[in-house]
C-alpha cells in the first residue's frame, strides 16, 4: 500500500501499468485475460471457479467482482446516471475497491483484472487508477452480435434480445469511456484463429514484455480451444438476419473496421459514430 502512496501524484511517472479487459460477456474476455496473464499481466488471488458455461475458467477476480456486484445492487440497471461514482451510498464502495487493489497490486509494476461489470464502472475505475498513479490500458473485447446471442442461449438459455441489448450497451460503455485512452479493440474471431499474432499485437500496442515465443504458442495453443466455438457467422450472414437491429449490426461493423485500423480507432470519426450509436440506444431504450 505504501508504494502507491509514495507515487499517487500526478506530476510523477506511473509506477505500476494496468491491462483491463472489458467487453460483454460471450466475446472472449476469458479467453483474452489468461492470454495477457501468460505475457506476466498478474491477475491477483482468488477467482471464480470454471463451470460447465466456462470451462476454461473466467479469469474473474472474485473481490473485485463481488465489489461491482454490489454497486449494481445499489443501482440498478445500467446505464448509470451522470455523476453516480460520487454518490453517498457510492463512495464507500469506491473505496473498497481501490483498497482492494492497493492490497492484491500494489507491488506489482504489471497487473490487470476483468469482469463484464467494468464497461459500466469506468468512470469509477479511471478515478480510482489515476488515484493511485497507475497507467491504464484498455483491450476491448468485440464479437459478432449473431454468435453472441447464440452463445449466450446455449450457455443460459437466455432470451436473445435481453442478451444483445446487454452486449450493444456494454459494449458503447466501454468504447465511450476509454475514448482519451490508451486502448485496442480485438475481435473474437481473430483472437481464436491467429492466437499468437493477437497476443504479440496486444503485448506491442501496451508495451508489454513478449516471453519466448516457442513457450508462449505452447501455452496459447494449449488453453485456447477452438471447439469450444460453436458458430461462426459472417458480416454478409449478419447483413441478411432480421434478429439483429440494424443499429447492432452498425456497432459491430464500425468496432470490427477499428480492430484492423489503430488511425481509425482514433479518430474523430470513430468517435463521433460511437456517440451516435449511444444516444440512439438510449432513446430507444429509456
Amino acid at each position: 500500500m505504501a508504494l502507491f502512496n509514495m507515487f499517487n501524484k500526478k506530476t510523477q511517472s506511473p509506477k505500476n501499468k494496468a491491462v483491463t479487459v472489458i467487453g460483454s460477456g460471450r466475446c472472449g474476455t476469458s479467453m483474452a485475460t489468461r492470454s495477457i496473464n501468460f505475457l506476466g499481466v498478474d491477475l491477483g488471488e482468488g477467482f471464480v471457479k470454471p463451470n460447465k458455461t466456462n470451462p476454461k475458467g473466467f479469469w474473474e477476480n472474485r473481490k473485485i467482482v463481488d465489489i461491482h456486484k454490489e454497486i449494481k445492487n445499489e443501482l440498478g440497471s445500467m446505464p448509470f446516471r451522470k455523476g453516480w461514482q460520487k454518490t453517498g451510498k457510492i463512495k464507500p464502495l469506491k473505496q473498497k475497491m481501490k483498497e482492494t487493489v492497493e492490497d492484491q497490486f500494489s507491488e506489482k509494476s504489471l497487473w490487470g483484472w476483468k469482469d463484464p461489470r467494468t464497461s459500466e464502472c469506468i468512470e469509477m475505475w479511471k478515478e480510482i487508477l489515476s488515484e493511485l498513479n497507475v497507467k491504464a490500458n484498455y483491450l476491448i473485447m468485440i464479437r459478432n452480435p449473431l454468435d453472441v446471442a447464440a452463445s449466450f442461449k446455449r450457455a443460459y438459455n437466455r432470451e436473445e434480445k435481453s442478451a444483445l441489448k446487454q452486449w450493444q450497451i456494454r459494449t458503447l460503455l466501454a468504447l465511450r469511456g476509454t475514448k482519451t485512452d490508451s486502448r485496442i479493440i480485438v475481435d473474437y474471431d481473430d483472437f481464436v484463429e491467429d492466437s499468437f499474432g493477437t497476443v504479440k499485437n496486444i503485448a506491442k500496442s501496451f508495451d508489454l514484455p513478449l516471453p519466448n515465443k516457442t513457450e508462449l504458442k505452447g501455452e496459447l495453443d494449449s488453453f485456447i480451444d477452438p471447439t469450444l466455438r460453436h458458430s461462426r457467422t459472417t458480416l454478409k450472414e449478419l447483413a441478411k438476419s432480421s434478429e439483429i437491429e440494424e443499429d447492432m449490426k452498425e456497432l459491430y461493423r464500425v468496432c470490427l473496421k477499428a480492430a484492423h485500423s489503430q488511425e481509425y480507432l482514433k479518430s474523430k470519426k470513430f468517435s463521433m459514430h460511437i456517440d451516435k450509436l449511444y444516444y440512439s440506444f438510449l432513446i430507444k431504450h429509456f
